[in-house]
């Protein structure tokens, strides 16, 4: 996963894009207004059009452009501010990586599995 960071979000393919800002408005979407976060759940989530977006809610094309511009913003805002995001996929690395590591030197079953476990609580 890309450092979402780093990222120039318009230098992203669309895919790839839509599924960071699907995972980021899982973390920081309640901290969105209310209407920026249905935006851009229609936009990532659901895969509407910007044109079904401003029909859904009564808005412009621009209008439904701009609301999901700004929360994508915030959410990287958020992001590069606490990254939570990153820290998950880190933590979700080193724990895989663990794991592959404890199978391959015959680390007890008890280990393996608890490392399994971390794997799972965290998300894999």
């Amino acid at each position: 996963m890309l450092n979402m960071c780093d990222a120039e979000p318009s230098g992203v393919s669309a895919p790839l894009k839509n599924y960071e800002f699907s995972l980021l408005l899982d973390f920081y979407g309640d901290l969105l207004p209310t209407g920026s976060r249905e935006l851009l759940d229609l936009s990532c989530n659901e895969d509407y059009s910007l044109g079904e977006i401003a029909q859904l809610r009564g808005i412009s094309r621009q209008a439904a452009h701009d609301g999901i511009r700004r929360a994508e913003e915030a959410l990287l805002k958020y992001e590069d501010r606490l990254q939570l995001a990153f820290r998950r996929q880190t933590a979700l690395q080193l724990a895989a990586d663990c794991l592959r590591q404890a199978e391959q030197e015959g680390a007890t079953e008890t280990l393996q599995n608890k490392l399994r476990e971390l794997g799972q609580f965290l998300g894999t």
